[in-house]
């Protein structure tokens, strides 16, 4: 089980790089859609990525990011 937990960890981060290689400077400013269609006033797509930076390891667990894995592939 761990090392499938690895692997999709591994994949999401290297999807997440791919696209924060892809975005622009400006593009990180630039405000997300709300689900009608509206903007957001206050969250911006760099503001995404940080709130997904942030709540990843509390999703893994504690036990597994006192040594968070290393790029291997």
């Amino acid at each position: 089980m761990i090392e499938d937990l690895l692997e999709v960890w591994r994949t999401h981060d290297e999807i997440n790089f791919y696209l924060l290689e892809q975005i622009s400077d400006q593009g990180f400013e630039a405000a997300t859609l709300l689900k009608k269609g509206q903007y957001s006033k206050g969250r911006t797509v760099a503001r995404v990525f940080k709130r997904m930076h942030e709540v990843r390891p509390e999703h893994v667990g504690r036990e597994f990011l006192a040594k968070p894995p290393h790029k291997i592939w």
